[in-house]
Protein backbone atom coordinates (compact mmCIF):
# COMPACT_ATOMS: atom_id res chain seq x y z
CA UNK A 1 0.00 0.00 0.00
CA UNK A 2 2.92 2.45 0.91
CA UNK A 3 4.38 1.39 -2.69
CA UNK A 4 1.55 2.62 -4.16
CA UNK A 5 1.10 5.97 -2.63
CA UNK A 6 4.70 6.38 -3.36
CA UNK A 7 4.56 5.26 -6.82
CA UNK A 8 1.44 7.90 -7.69
CA UNK A 9 3.02 10.66 -5.93
CA UNK A 10 6.17 10.59 -7.93
CA UNK A 11 4.25 9.90 -11.38
CA UNK A 12 2.48 13.01 -10.07
CA UNK A 13 4.71 15.13 -9.59
CA UNK A 14 6.88 13.87 -12.94
CA UNK A 15 4.70 15.30 -15.61
CA UNK A 16 1.76 18.45 -14.34
CA UNK A 17 -1.61 16.86 -14.22
CA UNK A 18 -4.54 17.75 -16.70
CA UNK A 19 -8.03 18.43 -16.45
CA UNK A 20 -9.97 14.92 -16.15
CA UNK A 21 -13.38 16.29 -14.33
CA UNK A 22 -14.05 19.58 -16.40
CA UNK A 23 -16.32 21.87 -13.74
CA UNK A 24 -17.55 24.46 -14.93
CA UNK A 25 -19.48 27.45 -13.45
CA UNK A 26 -22.54 27.85 -15.80
CA UNK A 27 -23.87 31.37 -14.16
CA UNK A 28 -21.02 33.39 -15.57
CA UNK A 29 -23.11 35.18 -17.99
CA UNK A 30 -20.43 37.12 -19.95
CA UNK A 31 -17.18 35.11 -18.92
CA UNK A 32 -15.29 34.67 -21.97
CA UNK A 33 -13.77 31.14 -22.90
CA UNK A 34 -13.38 29.92 -25.97
CA UNK A 35 -11.16 27.16 -26.94
CA UNK A 36 -9.71 25.16 -29.30
CA UNK A 37 -11.13 21.57 -29.71
CA UNK A 38 -8.69 18.62 -30.21
CA UNK A 39 -9.36 15.05 -29.63
CA UNK A 40 -7.92 15.36 -26.15
CA UNK A 41 -10.81 16.58 -25.24
CA UNK A 42 -12.61 13.85 -26.17
CA UNK A 43 -11.24 12.78 -22.51
CA UNK A 44 -12.17 15.81 -20.75
CA UNK A 45 -8.87 17.15 -21.01
CA UNK A 46 -9.61 20.95 -20.99
CA UNK A 47 -7.40 22.58 -23.84
CA UNK A 48 -6.18 26.27 -23.12
CA UNK A 49 -8.52 29.44 -23.13
CA UNK A 50 -7.75 32.02 -26.19
CA UNK A 51 -8.57 35.54 -24.26
CA UNK A 52 -8.00 37.14 -27.64
CA UNK A 53 -11.25 36.20 -28.80
CA UNK A 54 -14.13 38.17 -27.55
CA UNK A 55 -17.14 36.84 -27.97
CA UNK A 56 -19.09 36.88 -25.39
CA UNK A 57 -21.38 33.77 -23.62
CA UNK A 58 -24.47 33.94 -21.90
CA UNK A 59 -25.60 30.91 -21.06
CA UNK A 60 -29.81 30.39 -20.77
CA UNK A 61 -31.54 29.35 -17.62
CA UNK A 62 -33.50 26.80 -16.77
CA UNK A 63 -36.23 27.06 -13.87
CA UNK A 64 -38.19 23.58 -12.15
CA UNK A 65 -35.40 21.90 -12.35
CA UNK A 66 -36.92 18.71 -11.11
CA UNK A 67 -39.53 18.77 -13.87
CA UNK A 68 -37.59 20.03 -16.72
CA UNK A 69 -34.03 17.82 -16.18
CA UNK A 70 -33.95 15.39 -18.92
CA UNK A 71 -30.01 13.95 -17.50
CA UNK A 72 -29.40 10.66 -16.52
CA UNK A 73 -26.73 8.52 -14.55
CA UNK A 74 -25.78 6.23 -17.76
CA UNK A 75 -22.18 8.17 -18.06
CA UNK A 76 -22.22 8.41 -22.22
CA UNK A 77 -19.12 8.18 -23.91
CA UNK A 78 -16.92 11.55 -25.65
CA UNK A 79 -19.18 13.69 -27.70
CA UNK A 80 -18.00 16.59 -29.25
CA UNK A 81 -19.30 19.33 -27.12
CA UNK A 82 -21.60 22.35 -28.86
CA UNK A 83 -20.61 25.62 -29.45
CA UNK A 84 -21.33 28.50 -26.93
CA UNK A 85 -24.70 30.44 -27.41
CA UNK A 86 -22.82 33.60 -28.82
CA UNK A 87 -25.01 37.17 -27.43
CA UNK A 88 -26.25 38.71 -30.52
CA UNK A 89 -25.62 42.32 -29.78
CA UNK A 90 -22.44 43.73 -28.14
CA UNK A 91 -23.82 45.19 -25.04
CA UNK A 92 -22.54 43.70 -21.90
CA UNK A 93 -23.87 45.33 -19.02
CA UNK A 94 -21.89 46.08 -15.11
CA UNK A 95 -25.66 44.93 -13.69
CA UNK A 96 -28.20 42.67 -14.48
CA UNK A 97 -30.95 41.98 -12.82
CA UNK A 98 -34.30 39.36 -12.96
CA UNK A 99 -37.24 39.14 -10.78
CA UNK A 100 -40.88 37.67 -11.11
CA UNK A 101 -43.58 35.27 -9.78
CA UNK A 102 -45.65 32.98 -10.90
CA UNK A 103 -48.29 30.27 -10.12
CA UNK A 104 -47.36 27.20 -7.57
CA UNK A 105 -45.92 30.49 -5.45
CA UNK A 106 -43.31 30.74 -7.64
CA UNK A 107 -40.59 33.35 -6.92
CA UNK A 108 -37.95 34.35 -8.96
CA UNK A 109 -34.93 36.22 -8.55
CA UNK A 110 -31.03 36.75 -10.24
CA UNK A 111 -28.61 39.53 -10.17
CA UNK A 112 -24.84 39.54 -11.69
CA UNK A 113 -21.88 42.03 -11.32
CA UNK A 114 -19.62 41.85 -13.69
CA UNK A 115 -16.67 44.32 -13.79
CA UNK A 116 -15.76 46.32 -17.38
CA UNK A 117 -15.24 44.57 -20.69
CA UNK A 118 -11.61 43.92 -21.12
CA UNK A 119 -10.25 41.20 -22.63
CA UNK A 120 -7.19 40.52 -20.34
CA UNK A 121 -9.52 40.55 -16.98
CA UNK A 122 -12.98 39.41 -16.14
CA UNK A 123 -15.05 39.07 -12.62
CA UNK A 124 -17.95 38.97 -11.17
CA UNK A 125 -20.71 37.84 -8.80
CA UNK A 126 -24.10 36.43 -8.70
CA UNK A 127 -27.16 35.43 -6.81
CA UNK A 128 -29.84 33.22 -8.06
CA UNK A 129 -32.89 32.14 -5.84
CA UNK A 130 -35.99 30.30 -7.35
CA UNK A 131 -38.71 28.15 -5.45
CA UNK A 132 -42.14 27.21 -5.81
CA UNK A 133 -44.50 24.72 -4.30
CA UNK A 134 -47.44 22.66 -6.20
CA UNK A 135 -50.27 20.63 -4.98
CA UNK A 136 -48.37 17.98 -3.16
CA UNK A 137 -46.11 18.52 0.18
CA UNK A 138 -43.40 16.85 -1.62
CA UNK A 139 -43.67 19.35 -4.88
CA UNK A 140 -41.97 21.83 -3.14
CA UNK A 141 -38.25 22.64 -3.59
CA UNK A 142 -35.84 25.72 -3.34
CA UNK A 143 -32.99 26.39 -5.11
CA UNK A 144 -30.38 29.02 -3.89
CA UNK A 145 -26.74 29.99 -5.37
CA UNK A 146 -24.17 33.21 -4.77
CA UNK A 147 -20.64 33.08 -5.93
CA UNK A 148 -18.31 35.17 -8.03
CA UNK A 149 -15.16 33.89 -10.61
CA UNK A 150 -12.29 35.70 -12.05
CA UNK A 151 -10.47 35.58 -15.30
CA UNK A 152 -6.76 37.34 -15.48
CA UNK A 153 -3.88 37.52 -17.69
CA UNK A 154 -0.86 37.03 -16.07
CA UNK A 155 2.09 38.52 -18.62
CA UNK A 156 1.30 37.56 -21.96
CA UNK A 157 1.76 33.64 -21.39
CA UNK A 158 -0.40 32.61 -18.92
CA UNK A 159 -4.14 32.90 -17.97
CA UNK A 160 -5.65 32.38 -14.25
CA UNK A 161 -9.30 31.79 -13.86
CA UNK A 162 -10.56 31.52 -10.18
CA UNK A 163 -14.26 30.34 -9.43
CA UNK A 164 -16.38 29.73 -6.05
CA UNK A 165 -19.72 28.87 -5.08
CA UNK A 166 -22.36 28.54 -2.20
CA UNK A 167 -25.25 26.30 -3.76
CA UNK A 168 -28.50 24.82 -1.72
CA UNK A 169 -30.86 22.77 -3.07
CA UNK A 170 -34.04 22.08 -1.07
CA UNK A 171 -37.21 20.29 -1.06
CA UNK A 172 -39.27 17.58 0.99
CA UNK A 173 -38.84 13.63 0.62
CA UNK A 174 -42.28 12.16 1.18
CA UNK A 175 -42.47 8.91 3.67
CA UNK A 176 -44.68 6.01 4.09
CA UNK A 177 -45.35 5.15 7.83
CA UNK A 178 -46.60 1.66 9.02
CA UNK A 179 -45.52 -1.78 9.50
CA UNK A 180 -44.84 -4.22 6.05
CA UNK A 181 -47.05 -6.67 4.58
CA UNK A 182 -45.07 -9.94 4.75
CA UNK A 183 -48.21 -12.02 4.45
CA UNK A 184 -46.85 -13.17 0.72
CA UNK A 185 -43.29 -14.20 -0.05
CA UNK A 186 -43.74 -14.26 -4.00
CA UNK A 187 -44.40 -9.96 -3.42
CA UNK A 188 -42.08 -7.84 -1.66
CA UNK A 189 -43.19 -6.59 1.37
CA UNK A 190 -44.23 -3.00 1.08
CA UNK A 191 -45.50 -0.44 4.44
CA UNK A 192 -49.55 -1.15 4.55
CA UNK A 193 -50.38 2.35 5.74
CA UNK A 194 -51.93 4.75 3.14
CA UNK A 195 -51.18 7.88 4.81
CA UNK A 196 -48.22 9.75 3.94
CA UNK A 197 -45.59 12.46 5.54
CA UNK A 198 -42.80 13.98 4.41
CA UNK A 199 -39.40 14.73 5.90
CA UNK A 200 -36.86 17.74 4.77
CA UNK A 201 -33.73 17.39 2.57
CA UNK A 202 -31.55 20.33 1.72
CA UNK A 203 -28.06 19.79 0.21
CA UNK A 204 -25.69 22.14 0.41
CA UNK A 205 -22.65 22.71 -1.53
CA UNK A 206 -19.77 24.89 -1.16
CA UNK A 207 -16.86 24.01 -4.29
CA UNK A 208 -14.23 26.74 -5.86
CA UNK A 209 -11.38 25.70 -8.13
CA UNK A 210 -8.41 27.92 -9.27
CA UNK A 211 -6.90 26.84 -12.72
CA UNK A 212 -3.07 28.28 -14.33
CA UNK A 213 -2.73 28.02 -18.01
CA UNK A 214 -0.25 29.32 -20.86
CA UNK A 215 -1.48 31.03 -23.96
CA UNK A 216 -0.99 28.57 -26.85
CA UNK A 217 0.13 31.54 -29.21
CA UNK A 218 1.83 29.21 -31.66
CA UNK A 219 2.08 25.40 -32.82
CA UNK A 220 5.62 25.07 -31.23
CA UNK A 221 4.86 26.42 -28.01
CA UNK A 222 4.87 24.25 -24.86
CA UNK A 223 1.71 23.68 -23.48
CA UNK A 224 0.94 23.83 -19.42
CA UNK A 225 -1.88 23.32 -17.28
CA UNK A 226 -2.93 23.13 -13.25
CA UNK A 227 -5.63 22.80 -12.09
CA UNK A 228 -6.69 22.85 -7.81
CA UNK A 229 -9.98 22.38 -6.74
CA UNK A 230 -12.71 20.66 -4.68
CA UNK A 231 -16.38 20.31 -2.50
CA UNK A 232 -17.78 20.10 0.27
CA UNK A 233 -21.88 18.33 0.49
CA UNK A 234 -23.87 18.01 3.62
CA UNK A 235 -27.43 16.80 3.70
CA UNK A 236 -30.25 16.54 6.24
CA UNK A 237 -29.27 13.54 7.34
CA UNK A 238 -25.64 13.35 8.18
CA UNK A 239 -24.47 12.39 4.82
CA UNK A 240 -21.12 14.45 3.91
CA UNK A 241 -19.18 14.15 1.06
CA UNK A 242 -15.94 15.98 0.35
CA UNK A 243 -13.69 15.79 -2.49
CA UNK A 244 -10.30 17.14 -3.40
CA UNK A 245 -8.96 17.02 -7.20
CA UNK A 246 -5.30 18.42 -8.63
CA UNK A 247 -4.97 18.06 -12.23
CA UNK A 248 -2.96 19.33 -15.17
CA UNK A 249 -1.68 18.63 -18.61
CA UNK A 250 1.79 19.65 -20.11
CA UNK A 251 2.44 18.71 -23.88
CA UNK A 252 4.79 19.81 -26.76
CA UNK A 253 4.30 20.68 -30.57
CA UNK A 254 6.91 19.02 -32.71
CA UNK A 255 5.73 19.42 -36.02
CA UNK A 256 2.81 17.79 -37.33
CA UNK A 257 3.13 14.99 -33.62
CA UNK A 258 2.44 16.18 -29.75
CA UNK A 259 3.62 14.91 -27.20
CA UNK A 260 1.45 14.94 -23.59
CA UNK A 261 1.64 14.09 -20.38
CA UNK A 262 -1.87 14.23 -18.17
CA UNK A 263 -2.62 12.95 -15.00
CA UNK A 264 -5.14 13.50 -12.17
CA UNK A 265 -5.92 13.04 -8.27
CA UNK A 266 -9.05 12.37 -7.05
CA UNK A 267 -9.98 12.21 -3.77
CA UNK A 268 -13.10 11.79 -1.91
CA UNK A 269 -14.44 11.06 1.40
CA UNK A 270 -18.06 10.17 2.79
CA UNK A 271 -19.54 10.14 6.12
CA UNK A 272 -22.70 8.58 5.83
CA UNK A 273 -25.49 7.38 8.41
CA UNK A 274 -26.31 3.84 7.99
CA UNK A 275 -29.57 2.63 7.90
CA UNK A 276 -32.05 2.94 10.44
CA UNK A 277 -29.72 6.04 11.74
CA UNK A 278 -27.28 3.82 13.17
CA UNK A 279 -23.47 5.30 13.61
CA UNK A 280 -21.92 7.38 10.67
CA UNK A 281 -20.24 5.23 8.09
CA UNK A 282 -16.65 6.90 6.77
CA UNK A 283 -15.77 5.36 2.90
CA UNK A 284 -12.58 6.77 1.38
CA UNK A 285 -12.39 6.86 -2.44
CA UNK A 286 -8.82 7.76 -3.98
CA UNK A 287 -8.43 7.58 -7.44
CA UNK A 288 -4.94 8.10 -9.37
CA UNK A 289 -4.61 8.85 -13.13
CA UNK A 290 -1.48 9.25 -15.34
CA UNK A 291 -2.32 9.42 -19.36
CA UNK A 292 0.20 9.93 -21.84
CA UNK A 293 -0.52 9.96 -25.13
CA UNK A 294 1.05 10.95 -28.56
CA UNK A 295 -1.74 13.11 -30.83
CA UNK A 296 -1.11 13.43 -34.89
CA UNK A 297 -2.72 15.75 -37.11
CA UNK A 298 -2.31 16.16 -41.00
CA UNK A 299 -4.86 18.18 -42.81
CA UNK A 300 -7.40 16.02 -42.71
CA UNK A 301 -6.66 13.44 -40.17
CA UNK A 302 -6.19 13.31 -36.50
CA UNK A 303 -5.00 10.34 -34.09
CA UNK A 304 -4.77 10.12 -30.52
CA UNK A 305 -3.04 7.16 -28.74
CA UNK A 306 -2.15 6.94 -25.53
CA UNK A 307 -3.34 4.90 -22.43
CA UNK A 308 -5.23 5.31 -18.91
CA UNK A 309 -3.48 3.79 -16.10
CA UNK A 310 -5.51 4.30 -13.36
CA UNK A 311 -4.87 3.64 -9.09
CA UNK A 312 -7.60 2.98 -6.29
CA UNK A 313 -6.79 1.98 -2.93
CA UNK A 314 -7.75 -1.04 -0.28
CA UNK A 315 -10.91 0.99 0.77
CA UNK A 316 -12.56 1.40 -2.64
CA UNK A 317 -11.17 -1.74 -4.23
CA UNK A 318 -13.78 -3.59 -6.51
CA UNK A 319 -15.40 -7.15 -4.95
CA UNK A 320 -13.69 -10.10 -6.18
CA UNK A 321 -10.99 -8.07 -7.95
CA UNK A 322 -7.46 -8.12 -5.94
CA UNK A 323 -6.02 -5.36 -8.77
CA UNK A 324 -5.39 -2.02 -7.35
CA UNK A 325 -4.23 -1.02 -10.61
CA UNK A 326 -5.70 -1.00 -14.11
CA UNK A 327 -4.73 -0.36 -17.78
CA UNK A 328 -7.04 0.83 -20.00
CA UNK A 329 -6.68 2.19 -23.83
CA UNK A 330 -6.97 5.91 -25.07
CA UNK A 331 -7.59 5.71 -28.63
CA UNK A 332 -8.82 7.84 -31.19
CA UNK A 333 -9.53 8.56 -34.79
CA UNK A 334 -11.27 11.59 -36.56
CA UNK A 335 -11.01 12.02 -40.55
CA UNK A 336 -12.34 14.62 -42.90
CA UNK A 337 -14.18 12.87 -46.01
CA UNK A 338 -14.90 16.26 -47.00
CA UNK A 339 -13.90 19.01 -44.98
CA UNK A 340 -15.99 21.06 -43.45
CA UNK A 341 -18.97 18.98 -44.56
CA UNK A 342 -18.42 15.56 -44.07
CA UNK A 343 -16.29 13.53 -41.10
CA UNK A 344 -15.74 10.05 -39.36
CA UNK A 345 -14.76 9.80 -35.72
CA UNK A 346 -14.03 6.90 -33.02
CA UNK A 347 -12.43 5.29 -30.69
CA UNK A 348 -11.88 2.80 -27.73
CA UNK A 349 -11.29 4.25 -24.46
CA UNK A 350 -11.80 3.08 -20.77
CA UNK A 351 -11.88 4.22 -17.07
CA UNK A 352 -12.50 3.64 -13.48
CA UNK A 353 -16.00 6.13 -12.91
CA UNK A 354 -16.42 7.55 -9.91
CA UNK A 355 -19.83 7.64 -8.69
CA UNK A 356 -20.72 10.53 -6.15
CA UNK A 357 -22.87 12.06 -3.79
CA UNK A 358 -23.25 14.75 -5.51
CA UNK A 359 -23.80 13.41 -8.69
CA UNK A 360 -26.30 11.63 -8.13
CA UNK A 361 -28.58 13.82 -5.71
CA UNK A 362 -28.24 16.45 -8.50
CA UNK A 363 -29.73 13.76 -11.00
CA UNK A 364 -32.63 13.08 -8.46
CA UNK A 365 -33.20 15.45 -5.00
CA UNK A 366 -35.42 12.99 -3.47
CA UNK A 367 -32.57 10.46 -2.20
CA UNK A 368 -31.43 10.04 1.49
CA UNK A 369 -29.89 6.59 1.53
CA UNK A 370 -26.08 5.88 -0.38
CA UNK A 371 -24.93 3.37 1.01
CA UNK A 372 -25.05 1.53 -1.95
CA UNK A 373 -22.41 4.18 -3.83
CA UNK A 374 -19.43 2.70 -5.28
CA UNK A 375 -16.83 3.17 -8.74
CA UNK A 376 -17.96 1.90 -11.42
CA UNK A 377 -15.12 -0.06 -13.82
CA UNK A 378 -15.64 0.47 -17.97
CA UNK A 379 -13.66 -2.02 -19.15
CA UNK A 380 -13.94 -0.90 -22.74
CA UNK A 381 -16.11 1.81 -24.53
CA UNK A 382 -16.38 1.73 -28.74
CA UNK A 383 -17.62 4.38 -30.02
CA UNK A 384 -18.13 5.53 -33.34
CA UNK A 385 -19.80 7.72 -35.38
CA UNK A 386 -20.56 10.68 -38.50
CA UNK A 387 -20.68 14.54 -38.14
CA UNK A 388 -20.74 17.12 -40.93
CA UNK A 389 -23.04 19.59 -42.76
CA UNK A 390 -25.45 19.61 -45.44
CA UNK A 391 -24.41 23.61 -45.87
CA UNK A 392 -24.05 26.38 -43.90
CA UNK A 393 -27.32 26.15 -42.40
CA UNK A 394 -27.52 22.72 -41.69
CA UNK A 395 -25.30 20.71 -39.31
CA UNK A 396 -25.38 16.86 -37.82
CA UNK A 397 -24.05 14.23 -35.78
CA UNK A 398 -24.53 10.52 -35.07
CA UNK A 399 -22.47 8.60 -32.70
CA UNK A 400 -22.96 4.59 -31.48
CA UNK A 401 -22.04 3.71 -28.41
CA UNK A 402 -20.87 0.11 -27.07
CA UNK A 403 -19.54 -0.53 -23.87
CA UNK A 404 -18.62 -3.33 -21.30
CA UNK A 405 -19.03 -1.98 -17.41
CA UNK A 406 -18.46 -3.82 -14.17
CA UNK A 407 -20.46 -2.23 -11.29
CA UNK A 408 -22.64 -0.09 -13.55
CA UNK A 409 -24.56 2.38 -10.57
CA UNK A 410 -28.36 3.29 -10.83
CA UNK A 411 -31.08 5.31 -9.06
CA UNK A 412 -33.56 2.75 -7.43
CA UNK A 413 -36.63 3.50 -5.11
CA UNK A 414 -35.76 2.42 -1.38
CA UNK A 415 -36.54 -1.14 -0.69
CA UNK A 416 -38.22 -0.38 2.52
CA UNK A 417 -39.75 2.61 1.53
CA UNK A 418 -40.89 3.17 -2.64
CA UNK A 419 -41.05 6.76 -1.69
CA UNK A 420 -37.28 7.14 -0.85
CA UNK A 421 -34.68 6.37 -3.32
CA UNK A 422 -31.49 5.01 -3.01
CA UNK A 423 -28.05 3.56 -5.19
CA UNK A 424 -28.12 0.12 -6.78
CA UNK A 425 -24.89 -1.00 -7.62
CA UNK A 426 -25.62 -3.63 -10.66
CA UNK A 427 -23.10 -6.82 -11.16
CA UNK A 428 -20.08 -7.73 -13.88
CA UNK A 429 -20.10 -7.58 -18.03
CA UNK A 430 -22.90 -4.95 -18.07
CA UNK A 431 -23.49 -4.51 -21.72
CA UNK A 432 -24.07 -0.61 -22.23
CA UNK A 433 -25.24 0.06 -25.66
CA UNK A 434 -26.02 4.38 -26.36
CA UNK A 435 -27.46 5.48 -29.58
CA UNK A 436 -27.66 9.30 -30.00
CA UNK A 437 -28.63 11.87 -33.39
CA UNK A 438 -28.58 15.49 -33.79
CA UNK A 439 -29.67 18.21 -36.38
CA UNK A 440 -29.55 21.92 -36.24
CA UNK A 441 -31.08 23.92 -38.72
CA UNK A 442 -31.21 27.79 -39.34
CA UNK A 443 -33.96 28.82 -41.55
CA UNK A 444 -32.23 32.76 -41.14
CA UNK A 445 -30.63 34.48 -38.97
CA UNK A 446 -33.75 34.87 -36.63
CA UNK A 447 -35.14 31.36 -36.92
CA UNK A 448 -33.31 28.27 -35.91
CA UNK A 449 -34.25 24.45 -34.58
CA UNK A 450 -31.79 21.89 -33.05
CA UNK A 451 -33.50 18.34 -32.98
CA UNK A 452 -32.34 15.18 -31.12
CA UNK A 453 -33.35 11.78 -30.45
CA UNK A 454 -30.77 9.34 -27.71
CA UNK A 455 -31.53 5.65 -26.95
CA UNK A 456 -30.11 3.73 -23.66
CA UNK A 457 -30.15 0.16 -23.21
CA UNK A 458 -28.31 -1.55 -20.53
CA UNK A 459 -28.38 -5.37 -19.29
CA UNK A 460 -26.14 -8.09 -17.72
CA UNK A 461 -25.81 -11.72 -16.45
CA UNK A 462 -28.50 -10.64 -13.68
CA UNK A 463 -30.42 -8.04 -14.68
CA UNK A 464 -32.18 -6.73 -18.55
CA UNK A 465 -32.55 -3.44 -17.67
CA UNK A 466 -31.34 -0.07 -16.43
CA UNK A 467 -33.11 1.20 -13.55
CA UNK A 468 -35.03 4.56 -13.71
CA UNK A 469 -33.29 5.52 -17.53
CA UNK A 470 -35.35 6.15 -19.76
CA UNK A 471 -35.57 3.97 -22.45
CA UNK A 472 -35.56 6.84 -25.69
CA UNK A 473 -35.53 10.61 -25.53
CA UNK A 474 -36.32 12.88 -27.95
CA UNK A 475 -36.46 16.65 -28.01
CA UNK A 476 -37.44 19.62 -30.79
CA UNK A 477 -35.79 23.32 -29.58
CA UNK A 478 -36.58 26.07 -31.80
CA UNK A 479 -35.54 29.67 -30.94
CA UNK A 480 -36.68 32.96 -32.86
CA UNK A 481 -34.92 36.06 -32.38
CA UNK A 482 -37.15 39.46 -34.07
CA UNK A 483 -34.77 41.98 -34.34
CA UNK A 484 -33.33 42.03 -30.82
CA UNK A 485 -36.25 43.02 -28.99
CA UNK A 486 -38.44 39.75 -28.85
CA UNK A 487 -36.92 36.08 -28.26
CA UNK A 488 -39.17 32.90 -28.10
CA UNK A 489 -38.11 29.78 -27.40
CA UNK A 490 -39.53 26.68 -26.94
CA UNK A 491 -38.12 22.77 -26.12
CA UNK A 492 -40.58 19.87 -27.00
CA UNK A 493 -39.66 16.87 -25.26
CA UNK A 494 -40.80 13.00 -25.23
CA UNK A 495 -39.42 10.39 -22.73
CA UNK A 496 -39.27 6.78 -23.13
CA UNK A 497 -40.43 4.14 -20.47
CA UNK A 498 -38.66 3.83 -17.60
CA UNK A 499 -38.49 0.52 -15.05
CA UNK A 500 -38.75 1.42 -11.46
CA UNK A 501 -36.63 -1.48 -9.34
CA UNK A 502 -38.53 -2.24 -6.20
CA UNK A 503 -36.53 -4.87 -4.82
CA UNK A 504 -36.10 -8.78 -5.38
CA UNK A 505 -38.60 -11.30 -4.03
CA UNK A 506 -39.66 -14.81 -4.63
CA UNK A 507 -37.62 -16.40 -7.98
CA UNK A 508 -37.57 -12.83 -9.45
CA UNK A 509 -37.27 -9.12 -9.57
CA UNK A 510 -40.47 -6.81 -8.65
CA UNK A 511 -40.43 -3.37 -10.58
CA UNK A 512 -43.20 -1.22 -12.05
CA UNK A 513 -42.91 0.33 -15.40
CA UNK A 514 -43.37 3.89 -15.39
CA UNK A 515 -45.45 5.41 -18.56
CA UNK A 516 -43.83 7.15 -21.46
CA UNK A 517 -44.56 11.01 -21.60
CA UNK A 518 -44.46 14.37 -23.89
CA UNK A 519 -44.44 17.72 -22.69
CA UNK A 520 -44.01 21.24 -24.20
CA UNK A 521 -41.88 24.37 -22.47
CA UNK A 522 -42.33 27.94 -23.46
CA UNK A 523 -40.29 31.07 -23.05
CA UNK A 524 -40.44 34.73 -24.15
CA UNK A 525 -39.11 37.66 -23.81
CA UNK A 526 -38.92 41.31 -24.75
CA UNK A 527 -36.65 44.34 -24.38
CA UNK A 528 -38.41 47.42 -23.50
CA UNK A 529 -35.03 49.01 -24.11
CA UNK A 530 -31.33 48.81 -23.33
CA UNK A 531 -31.73 48.59 -19.55
CA UNK A 532 -35.39 47.45 -18.97
CA UNK A 533 -37.64 44.14 -20.29
CA UNK A 534 -40.24 41.65 -19.85
CA UNK A 535 -40.25 37.79 -19.75
CA UNK A 536 -42.63 34.80 -19.22
CA UNK A 537 -41.83 31.64 -18.75
CA UNK A 538 -44.46 28.19 -19.04
CA UNK A 539 -43.51 24.89 -18.16
CA UNK A 540 -44.86 21.66 -18.50
CA UNK A 541 -47.44 23.46 -20.35
CA UNK A 542 -49.80 19.92 -21.83
CA UNK A 543 -50.22 19.91 -18.33
CA UNK A 544 -49.93 15.98 -17.97
CA UNK A 545 -49.31 14.36 -14.61
CA UNK A 546 -46.66 12.45 -15.09
CA UNK A 547 -44.54 10.22 -13.35
CA UNK A 548 -40.71 11.57 -13.35
CA UNK A 549 -39.43 8.78 -10.31
CA UNK A 550 -42.06 6.34 -8.94
CA UNK A 551 -44.53 8.30 -6.81
CA UNK A 552 -43.34 11.46 -7.60
CA UNK A 553 -45.95 13.33 -10.05
CA UNK A 554 -44.46 16.62 -12.34
CA UNK A 555 -45.90 19.71 -10.88
CA UNK A 556 -48.47 20.34 -13.92
CA UNK A 557 -48.61 23.59 -15.93
CA UNK A 558 -46.61 26.34 -14.01
CA UNK A 559 -45.77 29.90 -14.98
CA UNK A 560 -43.38 32.71 -14.44
CA UNK A 561 -43.27 36.30 -15.41
CA UNK A 562 -41.25 39.66 -14.26
CA UNK A 563 -39.12 42.27 -15.21
CA UNK A 564 -35.32 42.13 -16.12
CA UNK A 565 -33.29 45.39 -16.16
CA UNK A 566 -29.04 46.42 -16.61
CA UNK A 567 -27.10 49.27 -16.36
Amino acid sequence: MKFQRYFWIIIFLSAAQAGYAQRTLEEQINVVRAYRPVLADAVKIRKNPQLSDTNQVRPRLNYLVTDEKLSDNSNPGPVPAKQPRAVTNGFIPYLYGKAGAGNLGGVLGEIYFNNKQDENNQYGLFFQHNSAKGDFDYQQYGRTAVGGFGKFNIGERASLNVNAAYRQRGNRISVLNGPLDITDPDVFPIPTAVDTGTVKQNFNLLEGEVEIANLRTTSSDFVYGLKLGGYTLSDEFESKENNFYLTGLIGKQLGTFSINLSGNIDITNLDMATAGGGEVASVKNPVYRFKPYLLFKNGSFTFKGGINLVGISDDNAFAGIDKKMFLFPDLSIDFQLIPDYLALFGGLSGDVVKNTVKDFSEENPYMRNFSGLGNSREKYNAFGGIRGSFSSSVGFKAQFEYANVDYQNFIVNDTLNSREFSVYQAGENGKRTTINAELNVRYSEAFRMNMGVWSYKYEDDFIQRAWNVPSMKLYISPTYNYRDKLFLTADLFYVGERNAYLGAAGEGTTYEVLDPYADLNFGASYKINTNFGIFLNANNVLNKQYERYLNYQGMGFNMMAGLTFSL
